[in-house]
């Protein structure tokens, strides 16, 4: 994920997972074809669900600095898209991050669970807000 290919990830996910929802899937698919009465594959299938952990990884930028998250890195990458927003669970809680494309500038929202160090990196023309509080503009 850091060798320079979001736009990849991003396409197949949309791709791939976004076939499952326009077929009104509720979870993730052993294989990314619906084959009609087909129960020979697994309609609910873990190994599948890795976007789950890769947005909350790649796109809301999300990573344990040290053990047990109690320091973390954020970093929020749009990779094209008008607005992310998402949760990421960790043992104190989770981490909920908003970022938003505002044309003049992004916006970028970020709540921490008590006793959880953030070192945020952003973009120039960033407005960050951490626990409601405005943090400057980069």
């Amino acid at each position: 994920m850091g060798l320079g290919k979001n736009e990849t990830v991003h396409d197949n996910i949309r791709d791939i997972y976004g076939y499952m929802l326009e077929n009104d899937a509720t979870t993730c698919w052993e294989g990314w074809e619906l084959i009609e009465g087909d129960y020979s594959r697994s309609h609910c299938h873990a190994w599948s669900a890795a976007p789950t952990y890769v947005f909350g990884n790649l796109f809301l930028g999300v990573k344990p600095l040290e053990p047990g998250f109690t320091k973390v890195a954020i970093s929020p990458n749009l990779n094209g898209l008008k607005w992310i927003k998402g949760s990421v669970p960790i043992p104190q809680g989770k981490i909920d991050i908003y970022c938003k494309d505002a044309g003049e500038y992004i916006d970028l929202q970020i709540t921490l669970p008590k006793d959880v160090e953030a070192l945020v990196t952003v973009s120039k023309n960033t407005r960050v807000r951490i626990n409601d509080e405005s943090k400057q503009t980069f």
